[in-house]
């Protein structure tokens, strides 16, 4: 069908000429259209929506949609809409307070996940980003029990071990750094070389 063409508003478009199997990379000005299609879609709904709990849900998916373009302040500005409109969801304040740490805003960010586990104190994505952001912030002795909580919610958290791996490392417990669970000790030197490299 992808060499025959697809209907796109009223017209056949082939996509593609040649198919290669070890690849799975789209044209970029197909995502680009696909992305704008989609907020459309989500802007429309949003318009049809009649209750704050769904009107924040929707701006969360918009919210989504931005980040995946890497349209870091659309997004934000999107999540803020989303909170604004229906403040108890977790991962919308969640994923909030990773933007803000990747902005380099470390206290918003802190901030903003310490305000999605208000609402859900089982979130261990929430635990873990909010390990990330004092790992960003250089807040080592912080960094621990929610990288810990984050594994005792979801025990195969490679990002939580590596938080808690160069936490440990940067604390000078050197010892525990090697023993985080599922992180071997030639991984544990690699992730604390590299951490520290760029950062």
């Amino acid at each position: 069908k992808l060499y025959e063409g697809i209907d796109l508003e009223n017209e056949t478009v082939g996509l593609i000429t040649y198919m290669r199997t070890d690849s799975v990379r789209v044209s970029p000005i197909f995502v680009n259209e696909a992305y704008s299609s989609a907020i459309s879609r989500l802007e429309a709904l949003y318009k049809e929506c009649t209750s704050g709990e769904e009107k924040g849900v929707v701006q969360f998916f918009i919210a989504l949609t931005y980040s995946d373009q890497d349209m870091t302040d659309e997004a934000i500005a999107a999540y803020e809409r989303s909170v604004g409109i229906y403040p108890r969801h977790s991962t919308a304040w969640s994923n909030l307070g990773l933007l803000y740490r990747q902005k380099g805003d470390s206290e918003k960010s802190i901030e903003c996940i310490e305000t999605a586990l208000d609402y859900d104190r089982e979130n261990a994505f929430a635990w873990n980003n909010l390990a990330q952001a004092y790992l960003s912030a250089g807040k080592w002795d912080q960094v621990l029990a929610p990288a810990l909580r984050a594994l005792e919610l979801k025990n195969n958290f490679y990002q939580a071990e590596t938080a808690l791996t160069v936490a440990y490392f940067a604390l000078d417990e050197h010892e525990k750094s090697k023993q985080t669970d599922g992180v071997t000790p030639c991984h544990t030197v690699w992730m604390v070389h590299i951490y520290f490299f760029f950062n």
